[in-house]
């Protein structure tokens, strides 16, 4: 974050070499069934 600042509470990276490089790719749509839970954790949320 710049200048220091802690990023906003729910805040999460990508995984690394997970991350969305255009619209509809894997890693963009692993995003709709997929999220981070309060432990860091990957969860499944629904099936497509």
């Amino acid at each position: 974050m710049p200048g220091g600042q802690k990023p906003p509470k729910g805040y999460t990276r990508y995984p690394s070499g997970k991350v969305p490089e255009h619209v509809g790719d894997t890693w963009d749509t692993y995003g709709d069934t997929h999220t981070v839970d309060e432990n860091g954790e990957i969860i499944k949320i629904h099936d497509r």
